[in-house]
């Protein structure tokens, strides 16, 4: 008698979210994005990925401390023209561009414009303290977000060496259009501004 020989296969069901292809990698940190409780504009990005700081590429999401001792995300201004402002406190230009900064948002304010300000002192110096934070917001109004960075993007977008302040213009989709507004002064500023609203 011959020994038979009796393959069964099954076919097993598998949920699948519509829209979403089976290789969709859902832990992507960039699509986790969580909001930060702060009390600045708050926008909903999509799944975004950054890509760096030069000109038509996604910004990458700055997290750091604010004036208020609040974390902020760059990416919850998404839907906004963002200023964004890399600065130093021993810096005469970029005090001279944050005291005029209450004035420059004023003008373009209903335009759903944004201004971040992130504060670096240099190799060597440690990240500025809140109080440190809002004496330089102090100059401005406190119309704006200002944050301490140990260096970990500002040396990213100011190469050892370079000039402070370093001013870069971001979409509403969160590419960067200008990556260095000159002269770093309002009127250059206001300028690149208008030019996309």
């Amino acid at each position: 008698m011959r020994a038979g020989l009796i393959l069964l296969t099954a076919c097993t069901p598998e949920l699948v979210t519509p829209g979403l292809t089976p290789e969709a990698d859902l832990a992507d940190s960039e699509c986790d994005w969580l909001s930060p409780d702060n009390d600045w504009s708050m926008g909903e990005p999509p799944c975004l990925e950054a890509e760096g700081f030069e000109s038509g590429q996604i910004v990458p999401d700055i997290r750091l401390m604010d004036q208020n001792g609040d974390e902020v995300s760059l990416w919850q201004f998404y839907g906004d023209l963002i200023f964004l402002d890399f600065s130093a406190e021993w810096c005469a230009p970029c005090a001279v561009l944050a005291e005029g900064a209450d004035e420059l948002l004023g003008e373009v304010a209903e335009a759903g414009v944004s201004m971040v300000t992130v504060i670096y002192n240099g190799s060597g110096s440690p990240a500025l303290d809140q109080q440190a934070l809002l004496d330089w917001a102090a100059k401005s109004g406190n119309v704006a977000p200002v944050l301490s960075d140990d260096g970990t993007w500002t040396d990213q977008v100011i190469p050892l060496g370079g000039s402070y302040p370093a001013l870069l213009l971001i979409d509403r989709d969160m590419r960067v259009i200008y990556d260095d507004i000159q002269p770093p002064k309002d009127h250059a500023v206001l300028h690149a501004i208008e030019e996309n609203l």
